[in-house]
């Protein structure tokens, strides 16, 4: 079966063979390219909340899929921090393959335990989606391009009783009105704000202000919900922990904002990365941003002093140049031999890669009339895109309307031919209507 894949995507097919590491998030969904390797890794103590005490974690995966981490048992010492990766191998995968998986750490003697659920499937198109966990992972990959980031500056913030602040932080590159709520038992002086984004102006701050607070553990969460929009990536999700102590647990912690963006124009993506200072001194921190070669980012090594029981926000951009580029940017703290890091995850024309995965899991499905179809409507979609300065979130809904009724037929179709034998895709080869290839834009 030919490939319906314009000129320009090529790039991104190449870049695509790297293997990846990720962050583990509960929620995460992502892609491993053919006959790769791609990494998820968590961090302990600190995914678990258990402060610098030594303890013995118990990790399983589940998963359909090839791990090389299926139960282990990791033991932290007093004020070390331990990174370990867990490896999907996509060997014995084809195009489309999806699974499920399941990550559980518990650690007995602190009476703490934790799971994250997520999906993952073979793609040459790579992509990292943030999504509620438990869907179908292809249909996340296929139909979730995250068009806005919404998140706390800190994911978790420690502060004594009485007044509070708490920053939400939301981004676009495109023009749209979104619906922020707040759902906590807090009692923050505005839980519902109305926010515009733009090119012009892509980056909002929301305060959350709060007076008299108790000592307590307060859970957050923030939802975003884009207007004129009933796409799965128009709404967005963001919890934090709030821990309000006369005592705080010493430490340090960071934070990066966007944690996942897709966006159109190769421009500057604006960054905070947030140090939460929780001793009790002023500390000397170094920070330190790896990102791939095709990325230029403002920020590669400084140092900063945060004082004690405070934060300090650090901000720089990042600019990709790679038309369909896939990009973590990982920023790793220092502080007293202690190391914090945080991903985040940039994707440019994500739109165009989960369109031409959706294709392609079609046309696999499909007999030729279908295919030529399918070619139709991505061409007809993709020449509008490329020509669009915006996202077009319209037009792009009809497209993955468009498709799901193309998958549900070719779904019909396959079936009846396993019962039906003779018809359908059972014709001659020879008489078969030629396969079409269309001639998409060579450039955006």
């Amino acid at each position: 079966m030919k490939s319906l894949l314009p000129v320009f995507i090529l790039a991104f097919l190449m870049l695509a063979g790297c293997a990846h590491a990720l962050r583990l998030t509960d929620g995460l969904y992502f892609t491993v390219a053919p006959n790769s390797t791609a990494e998820v890794y968590f961090i302990l103590p600190d995914d678990l909340g258990a402060g610098q005490r030594k303890a013995d974690y118990y990790i399983t995966t589940d998963s359909n899929w090839s791990t090389d981490l299926t139960e282990q048992i990791i033991t932290t010492e007093e004020n070390n921090t331990v990174i370990t990766p867990i490896r999907f191998f996509s060997l014995d995968k084809k195009e489309g393959d999806c699974s499920n998986y399941t990550v559980r750490i518990s650690a007995p003697s602190l009476s703490l335990s934790r799971t994250w659920r997520g999906g993952v499937c073979l793609s040459k198109y790579m992509d990292v989606d943030i999504a509620k966990p438990g869907k179908d992972p292809g249909t996340v990959l296929n139909s979730n391009a995250d068009i806005f980031s919404l998140g706390f500056a800190t994911y978790s913030k420690t502060a004594k009783p009485g007044d509070i602040s708490i920053e939400l932080l939301l981004q676009s590159q495109a023009s749209l009105t979104i619906d922020v709520n707040v759902d906590s038992g807090i009692p923050f002086e505005q839980k519902v704000f109305v926010v515009q984004t733009s090119p012009t102006s892509q980056y909002k701050t929301l305060l959350l202000n709060a007076s008299n607070i108790l000592s307590g553990t307060y859970d957050v969460k923030a939802t975003g919900k884009a207007r004129s929009c009933s796409l799965d990536s128009c709404t967005r999700q963001a919890p934090m922990r709030l821990v309000v102590s006369d005592s705080v647990q010493e430490g340090f912690s960071v934070s990066l904002f966007p944690e996942n963006l897709a966006i159109k124009k190769l421009e500057p993506v604006s960054y905070r990365l947030t140090i939460q200072n929780n001793y009790g001194e002023e500390k000397a921190f170094v920070v330190s941003v790896e990102r791939p070669f095709d990325l230029d980012s403002s920020l590669v090594l400084d140092s900063f002093t945060v004082p004690g029981l405070s934060e300090k926000t650090v901000e720089f951009t990042v600019t990709p140049r790679n038309q369909t580029g896939f990009y973590e940017i990982k920023a790793t703290t220092s502080s007293g031999g202690m190391d914090r890091l945080a991903s985040s995850y940039l994707s440019v024309n994500e739109m165009v890669s989960d369109v031409y995965r959706s294709a392609d899991d079609i046309k696999s499905l499909a007999n030729s009339s279908l295919d030529a179809s399918v070619d139709r409507t991505v061409r007809n979609w993709y020449s509008s895109y490329s020509k669009s300065d915006g996202q077009n979130l319209t037009e792009y809904k009809n497209l993955q309307d468009a498709l799901d009724s193309a998958r549900k037929q070719a779904l019909s179709s396959q079936s009846q031919n396993q019962t039906e034998p003779g018809q359908g895709d059972d014709i001659p080869q020879e008489e078969k209507e030629p396969e079409s290839t269309p001639s998409l834009p060579g450039e955006y």
